[in-house]
């Protein structure tokens, strides 16, 4: 093994522990044997978006993919960053079909196309988005996560017996797998199976009760700061509702919520419409799901407000 691969392999060991800061340098190190290795720019794209920095690890990707335009790696990391609602789901959707023309497997083409119609989701554009999974034809039996993937998705686009389908193989397929019991909960509940429903939310309940925060949740500013800007960047009329709220913070819903059909995964909980003072009466916050929802150290506030806002808007619509 070469010095190069041996400083790319431990880097990629290295964030697979989480450890961020010596996968840094081991990409630092392997930069500076070849600073035109686009496998060397990719891992540090990938490390700085563990970190957070969401603009380094953009520019990190667009490197190696200028190195390298059939590397499809830093194409799909690339798009994984920009599907967000608030980046750029047209370019994310852009580099994903590039992904797809380049991909030689079933499942590189379904990692392609999946952020895809996350990206066009993103957009409204869901009967594209439908259009596309149905599109999708994968000719071998899919492994758990890609099942739990395209359930998902189907899910996400209102073919719910689609989905039910991959999320049932998904979770006989590997019965530890949580996400694929959260979308059979948010479904059951839909269709108004409430038991089922806190079945399997309880089940992910108990599957996430270790799960790890990301790499960059110990450099989250205090999360009282965080809430405050948040909520300063909620229009008036919703900043008039929480106007003297209690603020709670806990780490995640109990069980004893769970069981009342809380979602485990839920970041954020409004209680006690106060009729009087025209305001909530308590703002909870859970701090283990904030941080392992999707969201970065970068937009953290921001994605906060938007989870804050579209739990006061039916509230606000009643009034």
């Amino acid at each position: 093994m070469d010095r190069l691969t041996a400083h790319l392999d431990r880097g990629w060991e290295l964030v697979t522990k989480g450890d961020t800061r010596r996968a840094f340098i081991a990409a630092r190190r392997a930069l500076e044997l070849n600073e035109e290795s686009p496998e060397a720019h990719n891992l540090m794209g990938y490390i700085h978006a563990l970190d957070g920095d969401l603009e380094e690890a953009l520019s990190c990707y667009r490197r190696a993919m200028d190195l390298d335009e059939y590397y499809l790696d830093p194409i799909l990391n690339a798009a994984d960053l920009l599907v967000h609602p608030d980046s750029d789901p047209a370019e994310a959707a852009t580099l994903c079909d590039k992904a797809m023309e380049i991909s030689l497997t079933d499942e590189e083409r379904l990692d392609a196309a999946l952020l895809l119609v996350e990206a066009l989701l993103n957009m409204d554009k869901v009967d594209e988005a439908r259009q596309k999974l149905t599109a999708l034809q994968p000719q071998a039996p899919l492994r758990p996560p890609y099942e739990t993937l395209l359930g998902r998705a189907l899910y996400e686009v209102g073919l719910l017996e689609e989905a039910e389908v991959h999320l049932r193989q998904a979770v006989t397929s590997e019965p530890r797998s949580a996400d694929a019991w959260y979308y059979l909960a948010l479904m059951a509940r839909e269709q108004g199976s409430r038991v089922e429903a806190v079945r399997c939310f309880a089940k992910v309940h108990e599957l996430e009760k270790e799960a790890p925060l990301p790499p960059w949740a110990s450099r989250v500013p205090p999360l009282a700061t965080v809430i405050s800007k948040a909520i300063e960047r909620l229009n008036p009329e919703l900043r008039g509702l929480l106007d003297g709220t209690e603020i709670l913070v806990e780490d995640r819903p109990s069980m004893e919520q769970v069981n009342l059909e809380t979602d485990p995964r839920q970041a954020v909980a409004l209680r006690g419409v106060d009729p009087m003072a025209g305001r909530f009466q308590t703002l909870i916050v859970f701090r283990c799901n904030l941080l392992r929802c999707g969201t970065t150290l970068v937009n953290l506030a921001e994605d906060l407000s938007v989870m804050i806002g579209r739990e006061a808007n039916p509230f606000k619509a009643d009034d």
